[in-house]
């Protein structure tokens, strides 16, 4: 199964001063998931988040639901790359559009670049990434997270 490489560029928000150790600790939580995923580590995955989750992303069955949501879609994520020959793929989180926070909920909007290297195929999707997060117990764990295309890219040679 191919890894996905994950980095990640925090861009301040207006409100960030007022926010900021809240904040820090949501994009901790998030960056901590993505870099499990990037090595599909399922225990590391299943650290970060909450224990009921919901997963929506562009592969089939696009959505994923309950305690092992993360689980499935990793699973699911691997056996389309291993279908398509991928060798390599990275997200690169390009902008924080502003994260929300209400009590103990947070809704967190990321502009992405995802790029994937299929034998000597090379495709790069721009989109949104999009967490919620809840707060349990006085640690930031990741609810939900959808990704959107900006739209159908074709690969290049």
């Amino acid at each position: 199964m191919v890894g996905l490489v994950v980095v990640m560029l925090a861009v301040a928000h207006p409100s960030a001063a007022a926010a900021a150790p809240d904040e820090d600790s949501i994009l901790a939580a998030v960056n901590r998931f993505l870099s499990a995923a990037s090595h599909v580590d399922v225990k590391g995955i299943q650290a970060e988040v909450a224990p009921s989750t919901f997963v929506a992303d562009d592969l089939p069955p696009f959505h994923w639901m309950g305690i092992d949501a993360f689980t499935q879609w990793a699973g699911a994520l691997g056996k389309e790359w291993k279908l398509h020959g991928v060798a390599e793929a990275s997200m690169t989180m390009t902008e924080n559009l502003g994260i929300e926070i209400e009590g103990d909920d947070a809704y967190v909007p990321l502009k992405a670049l995802l790029q994937i290297k299929a034998g000597k195929l090379k495709m790069s999707k721009t989109g949104t990434l999009v967490f919620t997060l809840v707060r349990i117990a006085g640690e930031w764990k990741i609810r939900s997270m959808a990704w959107s295309p900006a739209a159908a890219q074709t690969p290049k040679s």
